[in-house]
């Protein structure tokens, strides 16, 4: 989810919502998925947030474009997961 005005705050809202549409349309699918996993971003900061039990979670961190090691590990740490379940 791209953060309006380069404010990520003003975006998770949004991601928020599009985590629950994600959740009804699998389900409609009969797709179970224990977590679905979003993120807001400005393009240079990072903010995580996951859907698990009716409750969304974000991170407690944000991360920014000079820790690309850590925002391309956090997204590896999301394909794992869905590798494992899928």
């Amino acid at each position: 989810m791209e953060a309006k005005k380069n404010d990520v705050d003003l975006g998770v809202a949004q991601c928020a919502a599009q985590l629950l549409g994600a959740k009804i349309f699998n389900e409609k699918k009969q797709v179970m998925l224990p977590k679905i996993y979003g993120c807001v971003t400005s393009g240079t900061e990072w903010l995580f947030m996951f859907l698990e039990d009716q409750h969304i979670y974000t991170d407690s961190k944000r991360y920014y474009l000079l820790e690309v090691e850590k925002v391309l590990g956090i997204f590896q740490k999301i394909l794992d997961y869905y590798k494992k379940i899928l």
